[in-house]
């Protein structure tokens, strides 16, 4: 499947002071493409994809909180956004905030005119593959799918499709500076190991005696490595 996804930003008001929301606007089947849904009201229908019928939002778990003092009538109330009435339809789980600190959602519902511009990229697009299919294979057949576009609307001509795993998406551009700090904690853990091992031959190596008692006394090699062991 696949859903649209945009981030907007909302001034909050009748609540206190105004504060300025991180929301988005999705398509009615964004959350049953990510396969989370809310824990109270319901997700978005069809219908509410239209202007005029998409006055409503979905709450995150945090801002129900926060804000609402998790008031639990707050479903089917009117909230303002932006100076707009919005009817709460669902609170979603605890910790869901996709996108990245997302804390309100609302239906995508562009007008017909920005519907039918073609060549107006302003929508990101989030994709679920099917069970087995890989990423190769998603790519190949989104640049079948590109060609026929081209051949069928030429002023297309030069523009694909990248399939990007959401992971890298998100962290791709700090990948270098994370793999650093991989490193420099991994050399910083190989030199605790060492000092550790220094440690414990010293500490062997006054241990002489002791295991040459334990030896005359019967105890065999394969017993006192296992005691050592068990002490490291």
């Amino acid at each position: 499947g696949m859903a649209g996804v945009t981030s907007d930003t909302y001034t909050l008001t009748g609540r206190g002071e105004p504060v300025e929301i991180r929301a988005a606007s999705v398509s009615p089947n964004f959350f049953q493409l990510v396969g989370v849904n809310p824990v109270r009201g319901r997700g978005f229908t069809a219908e509410e994809e239209q202007p005029g019928k998409d006055r409503i939002a979905i709450l995150s778990h945090s801002m129900w909180q926060r804000h609402f003092g998790a008031d639990p009538e707050i479903l089917n109330k009117t909230i303002s956004l932006s100076g707009e009435p919005n009817v709460v339809v669902g609170i979603m789980p605890p910790a869901f905030q996709f996108p990245e600190k997302t804390e309100l959602w609302r239906p995508l519902a562009p007008d017909e005119q920005l519907r039918g511009a073609r060549g107006a990229f302003w929508l990101p697009i989030v994709g679920r593959f099917k069970p087995g299919v890989t990423r190769t294979a998603a790519q190949a057949d989104l640049e079948v799918i590109t060609n026929q576009i081209e051949q069928q609307f030429p002023d297309m001509a030069g523009y694909g499709v990248n399939v990007v795993p959401v992971l890298e998406h998100s962290v791709g551009f700090i990948r270098r500076a994370l793999m650093m700090l991989f490193m420099a904690v991994l050399f910083v853990l190989l030199i605790a190991c060492a000092n550790v091992a220094n440690l414990l031959l010293a500490r062997a190596a006054v241990r002489q005696r002791e295991v040459s008692v334990r030896a005359a006394m019967g105890a065999g090699r394969w017993r006192q490595i296992r005691q050592f062991m068990v002490e490291s």
